[in-house]
């Protein structure tokens, strides 16, 4: 059975992400068909304990279903006055939905509901490779390495031109941003891998020559990941893999090791994090390339929005938001909710916020932000419990590794919209599953 579940999951991820990423709805349609037989299949073998997460995100699930199903028209005209008056101007009484855009809520909502599947098939999958957990990590950082190695060959071929001229790496994706944002939420895994193989074959004195293999192969695949992200050229990426490896890192400094029962004091309690710091600053200034740094000398523009064009979309936002502060214009509405309030960009098409946390307030209000975010708690509250652990668990490096992923996509996802990206949002559902994982505190 654990067979099963990993390979479909493997193939659901790999589709989506060599498919540009997912963007495509005829075809990610049936990658999420696949996702959720894979959940149902999943669900006859579950764990008890798995019913707190199940039960928020089938709240979630059941809260877009809401704001599709008609109802009365006093109720929406309490509930969400904006929406009523849309459909009242629209020439609908009686009943009406929450949501300004049905047929866009219904098309996220069946990706909504895609993605939790995965999430719950991802953390049957930690429970069934618990004493090999990392099996059930490895697919995301293996489908992000071969995204890398595309990338890094897109850009070798443009190495000889001059940096404005110099194009940047993307992959199989639409957005070089996008593309980095797999590249990063995979590189703190596959750095966890790494020592975690390092760790089990050291003794002493010295570290079996197998357990060097394969730790060497996991960190060159970390290798290739970090070097994608900078081939990519997209600020935000890079800077969200150094934010989300420093979090990671710092975790793991703090955390108590086995045994311990009271942490040092002095410059003893402030080496570890002042030389991750150090760290951390040699990569931002040697790691990027010529062209990366003329990104960053060039803040003023992006190659479709300038800066303060994003500012004022945001503004906008918040505005949509004051508009619909309770139930949200709908989940995936975004776009013509935004219509009555858009003052930039008048010559182009805003369909994203780039803040995914603006976009699901907006879209969900303050009712559906707050189960969202109860999601989120579930999993971060057994991630967090065992990254303080005691250290030297079975799986506790692969937990600071996936700590560190959640990071840097919660990071990125301040200036973009990679939640909206399947791939993605796909590879974090997964990541997510495991996390949450009974056998993340397996000792």
């Amino acid at each position: 059975m654990r067979w099963i579940l990993l390979t479909g999951m493997t193939a659901a991820l790999g589709a989506a992400a060599f498919l540009r990423g997912g963007v495509d709805p005829a075809q990610w349609t049936w990658i999420a068909a696949g996702l959720l037989v894979l959940g149902i299949v999943s669900s006859l073998h579950r764990d008890p304990r798995d019913r707190v997460l199940e039960g928020a995100l089938c709240a979630m699930c059941g809260y877009v279903l809401l704001q599709v199903v008609p109802l009365p028209e006093g109720l929406v005209a309490w509930l969400s006055p904006e929406a009523a008056a849309i459909w009242r101007g629209a020439g609908r009484t009686g009943s009406m939905p929450l949501s300004v855009a049905p047929a866009s809520t219904v098309e996220l909502g069946i990706r909504l509901a895609a993605l939790a599947a995965a999430l719950l098939t991802a953390r049957r999958l930690g429970w069934l490779f618990r004493d090999q957990l990392w099996i059930a990590a490895a697919p995301v950082v293996v489908v992000a390495f071969l995204e890398s190695l595309i990338g890094l060959m897109q850009f070798s071929l443009t190495r000889a031109q001059p940096v404005a001229a110099a194009l940047s790496a993307s992959g199989t994706y639409v957005n070089r941003n996008h593309f980095a944002g797999l590249l990063e939420t995979a590189l703190p895994v596959a750095l966890a891998l790494g020592i975690t193989f390092y760790a089990r074959g050291a003794t002493r004195h010295a570290t079996s020559g197998r357990a060097a293999i394969k730790a060497s192969l996991w960190f060159s695949i970390a290798l290739c990941l970090l070097l994608g992200v900078v081939a990519s050229l997209s600020r935000m990426g890079f800077l969200s893999t150094l934010g989300g490896l420093g979090i990671a890192a710092l975790a793991a400094a703090g955390a108590r090791g086995r045994g311990r029962r009271a942490r040092p004091g002095g410059w003893r309690a402030w080496w570890p994090a002042a030389a991750i710091a150090a760290g951390l600053a040699w990569m931002f200034i040697f790691l990027p390339t010529d062209a990366l740094i003329a990104r960053f000398a060039s803040l003023a523009q992006t190659e479709e929005l300038g800066e303060d064009t994003r500012a004022q979309i945001w503004r906008d936002t918040s505005r949509l938001i004051e508009a619909y502060p309770v139930t949200g214009a709908g989940l995936g509405a975004y776009e013509w909710a935004l219509l009555k309030y858009k003052t930039a960009a008048p010559d182009k098409t805003v369909d994203f916020a780039h803040n995914d946390y603006l976009q699901f307030a907006a879209e969900l209000g303050a009712a559906g932000s707050l189960l969202l975010l109860g999601c989120a708690a579930v999993v971060l509250r057994r991630l967090w419990r065992a990254v303080r652990g005691a250290r030297g668990r079975r799986n506790w490096w692969l937990a600071v590794g996936l700590l560190g992923s959640l990071a840097a996509m919660a990071l990125h996802s301040l200036a973009d919209f990679n939640l909206y990206i399947p791939a993605n949002a796909l590879a974090i559902a997964w990541l997510a599953g495991l996390a949450s994982s009974e056998a993340m505190e397996q000792r």
